[in-house]
This record gives C-alpha cells, sequence and structure tokens, in this order.
C-alpha cells in the first residue's frame, strides 16, 4: 500500500492512504440508463449508452458497478466489463429488485449513483435511507442527440471530502 505524506505545518506530517483520495465509487442504474425513456421510445434498451456511463465514470478514476438483470448479459456491448463491475441479478416478479440492489450498494460503498428515477427513496424501507440521503448521491444524466452520455452532479458530489 502506498502512503501519502501531506505536510500541514513545519513540523507536522500526515499521512493518508491513497484510497481517501480516491473519487467515490459508481453505482450504475443499468435498466434506467440503457432503457432511458426517449431511447425506450426508439429502439428499447441501449446498453452501448450503459457502455459510455461506464467508460466515462471509469476513466474519470471511479470503480464502477453496473447492476444488469440477468437476462441482459447476453446483450452487453463485450468491453464492458473492462469498464465496470457487472452485477446480474434474477429480478423475477419484483420490478424494483435492481433499484435497492443500487441503493444498497452505493450505501456500502459510500459512493453515488446514476440514474434518473428521482423516486429511488421510495425502494428504502424504514428510516437507513433517506430521501434526502438518495437524492444528494444520485447523479442525473441527459443523452444529447448523437447519444452522449452527460452526468450532471449533484452537490454533494462536489462538497465530498
Amino acid at each position: 500500500m502506498q502512503k501519502i505524506v501531506l505536510y500541514t505545518g513545519p513540523d507536522s506530517p500526515k499521512i493518508m492512504n491513497e484510497n481517501l483520495l480516491k473519487k467515490p465509487s459508481i453505482v450504475i442504474d443499468g435498466q434506467n440508463v440503457a432503457g432511458d425513456s426517449k431511447n425506450r421510445q426508439k429502439k428499447g434498451y441501449d446498453w452501448n449508452i450503459a457502455l459510455q456511463c461506464a467508460k466515462h465514470h471509469h476513466n474519470d478514476g471511479s470503480d464502477v458497478y453496473l447492476i444488469i438483470p440477468c437476462w441482459v448479459k447476453k446483450e452487453l456491448p463485450e468491453e464492458m466489463a473492462q469498464y465496470a463491475k457487472l452485477i446480474p441479478i434474477y429480478i423475477g416478479k419484483d420490478p424494483s429488485l435492481d433499484d435497492r440492489q443500487v441503493l444498497g450498494l452505493t450505501a456500502v460503498e459510500d459512493g453515488f449513483y446514476v440514474s434518473n428515477d428521482k423516486k429511488m427513496s421510495k425502494h428504502s424501507k424504514g428510516d437507513l435511507l433517506s430521501r434526502t440521503w438518495c437524492n444528494d448521491r444520485r447523479i442525473e444524466y441527459t443523452i444529447t442527440a448523437d447519444g452522449e452520455y452527460i452526468p450532471q452532479y449533484p452537490p454533494k458530489w462536489h462538497s465530498r471530502k
């Protein structure tokens, strides 16, 4: 493990683990990103948009996780595994299971999640994850006419320590 020494004064070195300087983990709500309503109207799920999302955050220095239904794995672009840890889940008759997995992994990783679903907090039971927590951790995005993924980071992204 590499250590980085930071000096806060002439005689007071501070030693930090390099992991503290790393970008936070990103959890991608695969069905939401690939099935963005604008894309779905045109052609169903577009897993290339999820690939762009994963590439963007991976290249930015984050560990990236992609939550996907298990039936999707054969439809993913081949290089997806280079940019994200794939987490296929069996959704069955519970259409909100993937959203709960996104929130749970985001909480465990103390990271952020990519989704345009503004009501993700409804999937959290009890007081563990509040609506504010969900909104603070959600990275919204737009898809340009050319199909480019553009993230819109929440204020918490810029104020994290």
